[in-house]
Order: structure tokens, then C-alpha cells, then sequence
């Protein structure tokens, strides 16, 4: 990262909160279902059990990928000259250059608050993908939102309305239209 570059760090007290739920979940979810086992009538004993397998792997690879950005410093949204490259989660392809947004959206529900990037060729960044799963979520953006840079803005650590007067700033200012 440049001096000249604009650093929005990643919300380490969501962090810590979602790592420690997910470990609960986790935990709670193979002793209960180990637990009652026995004494449940829905099903077979060993098909319950594997039930609460696959959650506890479920809760703990989630809960994982949550921790590995504890330990980042340098994690969040780098704005840039160049572009803005995303580092908050694991689906995010590092740096989107300015010319290739089209758009900069923001999105406001109920409990969710994400910043939309409109990309010119989007079939692009989902081909620089890093894996399977990753191309999967970025399809389901493109259904749901029309692009597949889709980023969560409550992880980063400034409220929204900042979050989108800044971004909106360094796109006006460096996309070359």
C-alpha cells in the first residue's frame, strides 16, 4: 500500500462477535445433536449425528474464514489512483481499476448495508475467480445484484454514509469515463 492510498480497515469488534458466534454454533450444534441422539424419534441416531457433523463443519469453516481476517492488518477496501481493491472477504478479487467500473451503487436493506460495483465487463472478473466456490457466489451476485462485486460494508470500519461520500469522491475523481 502507497502513502497516497486510502485505507478503510475492517470492523474488528464484528469480527471477533461473528468468529465467537459461529464457534458457538458450532460447539452447540455437535452436542446437542450428539446429545439427543438416542433420544430422538425423527430419525436414525446415526443420521441425526451426521447431521450435526456436517453443521458443526459448516459453523467452523465459516467461523475460519472469519478469524483469517482478525490477523490481517492491512485488510478492508484500498482506494486508490488506480482503482479500489477489495480485501474483506473471500471472495474479493484484489484491485477493480476505475476503468473498469461503471458504476458505484449503494444498497441499504433491513440489516444489510453493501456497496454494489457496477463492473463494464463483469464476465471478466468472475473468470479471475480463485476457485469454484467463488465463482458460484459471484454468479448468485449477478442474479441478485447485476454484478458480481458485491461488498459488505458493515465489516469495513467507517459508517455508511462515509463509506459512500468517500467512495464516491475517489470514482468521480479518477474514473476516466
Amino acid at each position: 500500500m502507497k502513502n497516497s492510498d486510502l485505507l478503510i480497515g475492517l470492523n474488528r469488534k464484528r469480527l471477533i462477535f461473528n468468529v465467537t458466534l459461529n464457534a458457538s454454533l458450532a460447539i452447540i450444534l455437535l452436542i446437542v445433536f450428539f446429545g439427543l441422539a438416542d433420544y430422538q424419534d425423527l430419525m436414525s441416531p446415526v443420521i441425526f449425528q451426521a447431521t450435526g457433523v456436517v453443521g458443526f463443519i459448516f459453523f467452523a469453516v465459516v467461523g475460519g474464514s472469519h478469524s483469517k481476517y482478525l490477523r490481517k492488518k492491512d485488510g478492508g477496501l484500498i482506494l486508490s489512483k488506480e482503482g479500489l481493491e477489495d480485501q474483506s472477504s473471500s471472495i474479493s478479487n484484489g484491485l477493480i481499476k476505475w476503468k473498469e467500473i461503471s458504476q458505484i451503487r449503494m444498497m441499504k436493506g433491513m440489516s444489510s448495508k453493501l456497496l454494489l460495483v457496477e463492473l463494464r465487463k463483469p464476465e471478466q472478473m468472475m473468470q479471475k475467480a480463485k476457485n469454484k466456490a467463488v465463482l458460484r457466489l459471484m454468479k448468485q451476485n449477478m442474479r441478485v445484484y447485476k454484478t458480481p462485486v458485491v461488498i459488505d460494508a458493515k465489516v469495513l470500519d467507517c459508517n455508511f454514509e462515509e463509506l459512500e461520500t468517500t467512495i464516491t469522491d475517489y470514482f468521480k475523481r479518477f474514473a476516466k469515463k
